[in-house]
């Protein structure tokens, strides 16, 4: 067996609910040992981060109970079952700033935590949006701001943008401004 590839002997549903799943496996590292396993597996994400002309980033500042932090973020979600993740951002854009992204088009797909979560996410990416009304989810955010792309990358270094999507999603803006052909 090749030592860098971890062999599955076993994997037990341990946990099931609509949002989250809970995975034990038995698995085996190199050729004599075992050990077990526990993996989460949540529902895919899409984000999109939307920019006007002059660079400045549509985000949401919200607070997460998980970690009991408020911070700033992208705006995005759950894609729900038969929906494709470009459209479930567009849709989640629109519901949580009440913004309408224009000509979204793929930034980048990831992992968050390859060692223990298994959750897909798509960021998406777009230079227009048009103000349709409100939020129809207005308790999802406590503020919503077109903040200039030097001060993400500042609210970045402050660890004040929370969610590791929001993180690269600015990093990337910062890449494409400098000239970074990424969106390509």
């Amino acid at each position: 067996m090749d030592s860098s590839v971890w062999q599955v002997k076993d994997r037990v549903l341990v946990f099931r609910s609509p949002w989250v799943s809970v995975i034990k496996s038995l698995v085996a590292p190199s050729d004599t040992s075992e050990i077990e396993y526990y993996s989460i597996n949540l529902q895919r994400g899409a984000l999109a981060l939307v920019r006007d002309d002059a660079w400045r980033m549509l985000l949401i500042h919200r607070h997460r109970f998980v970690i009991d932090e408020v911070g700033w973020e992208i705006p995005g979600g759950i894609v729900e079952p038969g929906e494709e993740p470009i459209i479930a951002a567009a849709r989640e854009v629109e519901e949580e700033t009440g913004w309408r992204p224009v000509n979204l088009r793929p930034l980048c797909s990831f992992q968050p935590m390859p060692s223990r979560l298994m959750c897909q996410h798509d960021i998406f990416f777009s230079t227009e949006a048009r103000y349709m009304s409100g939020p129809s989810t207005p308790e999802e955010s406590c503020a919503i701001a077109w903040k200039p792309l030097d001060e993400c990358i500042e609210l970045v270094k402050r660890g004040q943008v929370l969610g590791s999507a929001s993180v690269i999603a600015i990093l990337y803006a910062a890449l494409i401004a400098r000239g970074d052909h990424v969106d390509d």
